[in-house]
C-alpha cells in the first residue's frame, strides 16, 4: 500500500461516520471526539499552539494535520480500550 493510501485508510478508520473516534456512534465526530483523537496522537501540546498562534485567522478551529504514524498510535489506543 503506498503511502497516501495508507493515510487515508488510517483517516477513514479514525473519522469516517462511525469511526474509532466518533465514540458515540452518531456519525458525527464532534469537537471534543476530535480533540480526545488529537490527545490520543500525541498531539495536544501542538494543537493548542496551533490554536494560540492562528487563532485570530483560525475561526473554524481547523486541527493541524497528524502524521500517519499519530493516526496508527490513536486507533492502537482506540482498539485497546474497545
Amino acid at each position: 500500500m503506498q503511502e497516501q493510501e495508507r493515510y487515508g485508510y488510517l483517516w477513514k478508520k479514525l473519522f469516517s461516520v462511525n469511526g474509532l473516534a466518533d465514540k458515540n456512534k452518531d456519525g458525527f465526530i464532534s469537537y471534543d471526539e476530535q480533540f480526545d483523537a488529537w490527545d490520543r496522537m500525541g498531539l495536544v501540546d501542538s494543537t493548542k499552539s496551533y490554536f494560540e498562534s492562528n487563532s485570530s485567522s483560525n475561526s473554524s478551529r481547523d486541527f493541524p494535520t497528524p502524521k500517519a504514524k499519530n493516526l496508527e498510535k490513536a486507533i492502537r489506543d482506540y482498539e485497546i480500550e474497545r
